[in-house]
C-alpha cells in the first residue's frame, strides 16, 4: 500500500512537551546574535518578540501551515529569527500560537526574562491577556503552555497591525514554503537505527522536533526498507494519545486510514 493511502493525523499528545518544540537552531533562521542576547540578560533589558503564522487553504480541511518569529533588541537589532513548516490540517490560529510558542521557547533558551510581545492576531493577543474566552480545547492547551513559558518573566503583549509585523510574516511564509526535500536526509542512518521495533520507535520520537516532513521521510524509508518495522511503528502511534501536548506543538505521524 502506498504512502498516499495513509491519512495525516495530528498527534494531540506526546511524552515530553520540550521535545516537541522546534529545533530552532535548524529551523531556517537567517541571523542570530547570542552575545546581544546575553547582554540583554545581564542588564535586564527588554527584548521584543514578533510572531506570526501563515496558513494556505484555511477552513478547507486541507490546509498547510508555517510559522515565524523574530527576537529583536529595543534598538531594533536582530537577536534571533526562525521559521519552519508546521503541519497539515491545522488552522491559522494554531499556526499563530506555534509562532508565539517557538519564539518564547527561544527567548527562554537565551535567558531573556524581559520581553515585549507583538503580534497581528487579535485572537491570540486577547486570549493571552485573558480578555477573550478560549472555547477550543486545543487552543486552550496552547494558551496554558504560553502562560507556563511566561512564568518568571517580565512581559507584556500587544496587538499590532500587519504592516508592523512584516518581518515575522515573511518568516512564516518562508516556513509555509518548505518542502519535503529540506528534510530528506540520512537514509542509511534511518535504516541502521530502525532494524528493531523498539529502536525504531525511539528514533522516530527523537526526530519529531524536526517536524512533519522529517517524520514522513523516515516513514517512507521504513516502508521501503524495513516494512515490518514500518507497520510496528504505526501500530504504536496510539501510545501517544493520552500524553499532554497542544496540537500546535506536535508533528504529524502517518497512520493507516
Amino acid at each position: 500500500m502506498g504512502i498516499g493511502h495513509y491519512r495525516v493525523d495530528m498527534l494531540e499528545k506526546c511524552v515530553d512537551m520540550s521535545i516537541m518544540l522546534p529545533d530552532i537552531t535548524g529551523c531556517g533562521e537567517t541571523r542570530q546574535d547570542r552575545s546581544l542576547a546575553f547582554s540583554l540578560t545581564d542588564q535586564g533589558a527588554m527584548a521584543i518578540l514578533y510572531f506570526d503564522g501563515a496558513c494556505s487553504g484555511n477552513g478547507t480541511g486541507n490546509t498547510v501551515a508555517g510559522y515565524g518569529f523574530v527576537l529583536v533588541s529595543k534598538k531594533g537589532n536582530v537577536i534571533f529569527e526562525g521559521s519552519d513548516f508546521f503541519a497539515f490540517g491545522t488552522t491559522s490560529n494554531q499556526a499563530e500560537y506555534r509562532g508565539l510558542i517557538a519564539g518564547l521557547q527561544k527567548a527562554q533558551d537565551l535567558g531573556i526574562r524581559n520581553i515585549h510581545i507583538r503580534g497581528d492576531s487579535e485572537l491570540v493577543v486577547n486570549q493571552v491577556l485573558q480578555r477573550w474566552r478560549t472555547r477550543n480545547p486545543l487552543l486552550q492547551t496552547c494558551l496554558n503552555y504560553v502562560h507556563q513559558l511566561l512564568e518568571g518573566t517580565r512581559w507584556e503583549i500587544e496587538h499590532v497591525p500587519r504592516e508592523s509585523n512584516r518581518h515575522a510574516d515573511s518568516l512564516a511564509r518562508q516556513g509555509l514554503c518548505k518542502t519535503q526535500e529540506d528534510y530528506s536526509y540520512g537514509r542509511e542512518e534511518i535504516v541502521l537505527n530502525c532494524q528493531e521495533e523498539d529502536s525504531a520507535w525511539l528514533y522516530v520520537l527523537s526526530q519529531r522536533v524536526h517536524g512533519y516532513w522529517r517524520i514522513r521521510y523516515i516513514l517512507d524509508v521504513l516502508q521501503e526498507e524495513v516494512p515490518h518495522v514500518f507497520n510496528q511503528v504505526l501500530d504504536r502511534a496510539d501510545e501517544l494519545q493520552n500524553e499532554e501536548d497542544p496540537e500546535c506543538c506536535t508533528t504529524c505521524l502517518l497512520v493507516m486510514s
